[in-house]
Formats: structure tokens, C-alpha cells, sequence
């Protein structure tokens, strides 16, 4: 079953119900939280327990006003933790690499003030201590680009050209690191910088088998704009 979000909406409401008051919720409390009607609320409740996001629990009405009956309750099921954390931790993953994005992004808008060797000794500190793959790809892109900004700027068009137009983009994200180390090997003599890019360029390709196509086409447009800016 697909969780759109109105079914999501549904969920994270009665999660909420319940833990609030650590008892089962009944569907017309749903439905006046949300603002739609009571029929609304209790046929997609039944949906979602039907599907296992649910559980129903049957109680007697103890009031005068329907003494006997028995009334519709409804209590949140594990797949209804595990689905709701594991979107809230993609929601916050999707958040961390908006921000790394943008903060990269300005880096190489400024790279001129601090100097490119600053840079790179920043990112190199910073990278050590990064976990999340299309983070930590994120960055050696940034450290890989200005790399070349340093020892081979021309190959940034040629990059431009003929690497960004590959149809698959893992394909274009491996041939762009060797491209990269490629020219730099032709022109760096520091061989420190070299054991280093030859290290991460290694991760970074660990990084793309890693994550999924979604996150590749994320990198992708990541890289290209990287390149926008720096040429």
C-alpha cells in the first residue's frame, strides 16, 4: 500500500492521539483533529488496519447515553513506527544534504577570498568525520573541483562537454573522478595531494555503489551546478 500523504496525515495524527493520552483513539477524535467528516476519518482508519498500519480494539460503551454498545477504537501498529521513522529520518536526510548543498555551493561562489588551498584543507578536515555516503560524495566532488581549479582548470570545460551528458549518471560521477585524477596526475608534483585524491576518490566510488539512483541524480545535479559556478 502506498502511504500518500493523506494516509501519512492520518497516521502521524493518531500516533500523536495516542501517545498523548497512551490510550486508543476513537475515530471521531481523528476526524475532529483533521476537520473532516466522522464517516471520512472511520473509512480511512479501517483502510490503514486493513493494510496492518492499524489496529482496531472493540470497547463497551460505559456511558448512559449508548450503555452496552460497543464502540470502534484504533491503536497504531509497529509498520506504522517503522514507516513514519523511517520517513522522518529521509525527511531529515533530504534536510542535512539541502544544507550541505547550499553551503557548498557557496564555498566555491567565495573560493577565491579564502584561497583554494584553505578550502581544501577545510574540507579535508570536515570529510574525515562525514558518515552519510551522498554527503561525504557531495564533498569530494567539491574537494575533486577545486583540486582542479588548482592544477588544471581547462579540464572543467572538457568535463562540461564531454563527462555530464552520460546517461547513466553513476557512469558520469566514476568517469568525472578519473578525469579529474587523470589531469591532475599529469600536472601536481605534490604526491601528498595525490596519495589523498587517489583515498577519497576510492571512497567516492564506494559511495555511489552505496546509494540508490535517487541520490545519484541528487549528486549529479549537484555537480553540475558545481561546475556552473567554479567555470
Amino acid at each position: 500500500m502506498t502511504l500518500t500523504q493523506r494516509r501519512k496525515e492520518f497516521l502521524i495524527k493518531i500516533k500523536q492521539l495516542y501517545e498523548k493520552n497512551n490510550a486508543p483513539v476513537h475515530y471521531i477524535t481523528v476526524a475532529e483533529k483533521l476537520g473532516v467528516s466522522k464517516w471520512s476519518a472511520y473509512e480511512m482508519l479501517k483502510e490503514l488496519e486493513k493494510k496492518g498500519f492499524l489496529a482496531a480494539k472493540y470497547i463497551v460503551d460505559q456511558e448512559k447515553k449508548n450503555p452496552g454498545r460497543s464502540m470502534v477504537f484504533f491503536i497504531p501498529t509497529k509498520i506504522t513506527e517503522e514507516v513514519l521513522s523511517k520517513k522522518e529520518q529521509l525527511s531529515n536526510q533530504l534536510e542535512e544534504w539541502h544544507r550541505t548543498k547550499e553551503y557548498l555551493l557557496q564555498m566555491f561562489k567565495n573560493l577565491e577570498k579564502p584561497g583554494p588551498q584553505k578550502v581544501i584543507d577545510e574540507l579535508l578536515e570536515k570529510m574525515s568525520a562525514i558518515e552519510m555516503p551522498i554527503i561525504l560524495s557531495a564533498y569530494i566532488i567539491t574537494f575533486l573541483i577545486v583540486c582542479l581549479k588548482i592544477f588544471s582548470s581547462k579540464s572543467i570545460q572538457f568535463i562540461k562537454k564531454h563527462v555530464l551528458f552520460t546517461s547513466k549518471p553513476e557512469i558520469a560521477l566514476s568517469m568525472f573522478a578519473g578525469t579529474v585524477l587523470g589531469n591532475i596526475l599529469k600536472t601536481a608534483a605534490n604526491f601528498n595531494l595525490i596519495d589523498q585524491l587517489t583515498v577519497y576518490i576510492k571512497q567516492f566510488q564506494n559511495s555511489i555503489d552505496e546509494i540508490n539512483f535517487q541520490e545519484k541524480t541528487l549528486l549529479m545535479d549537484f555537480l553540475k551546478e558545481a561546475l556552473e559556478v567554479t567555470s
